[in-house]
């Protein structure tokens, strides 16, 4: 079952919805995970590429781009057009739209903007994943959990772990 998990950011700048996925990508590689970076556009996959070569001068996060056609997969994948046959792990979804591929992931992550368009979007996001229900690929539980990220928004998901401490849980090494 895919669990899903937005992140709802205080900023309305795309800047730092780019430095906030570089610290969750980062953050999954160090516990072993695979992820898929899925965007609208070419400009944004072009955005995150950049941003993770240039992240932490102390820190070399794995990637390629999914439109090079690689020879072999690299533990972060990022695109906008393709379906990412290599990776079944995380999902970090960029994209104004929900991916028909997202329940092949454990995880999915959306990250929101404080942008009427980005709200908009993730209000449309939430309710299909919602409609999906248990089972059918929507989480645990209900309905999606919503993050907080600098105290944006309480998490109101009925999620144990959420009830319990109103902070996102840290990404599980990979077994």
């Amino acid at each position: 079952m895919t669990r899903i998990d937005f992140y709802i950011l205080a900023s309305s700048e795309a800047q730092e919805r780019v430095q906030f996925a570089c610290r969750l990508i980062e953050k999954a590689y160090k516990l072993g995970r695979q992820l898929y970076v899925h965007t609208d556009d070419e400009q944004t996959t072009a955005s995150i590429d950049d941003a993770l070569w240039q992240y932490r001068a102390d820190s070399f996060i794995p990637h390629q781009r999914i439109d090079q056609q690689p020879a072999t997969p690299a533990p972060i994948e990022i695109g906008h057009q393709h379906d990412p046959k290599q990776h079944q792990d995380i999902l970090i979804n960029l994209a104004h739209e929900t991916p028909a591929f997202f329940s092949r992931f454990e995880r999915v992550a959306e990250l929101v903007l404080q942008q009427p368009e980005s709200l908009a979007a993730s209000r449309k996001s939430y309710a299909f994943y919602r409609d999906r229900g248990p089972g059918q690929g929507a989480g645990q539980g209900a309905a999606p959990c919503l993050r907080t990220v600098r105290g944006a928004r309480q998490c109101a998901c009925p999620h144990p772990a959420c009830a319990r401490s109103r902070r996102p849980r840290p990404l599980a090494p990979q077994r």
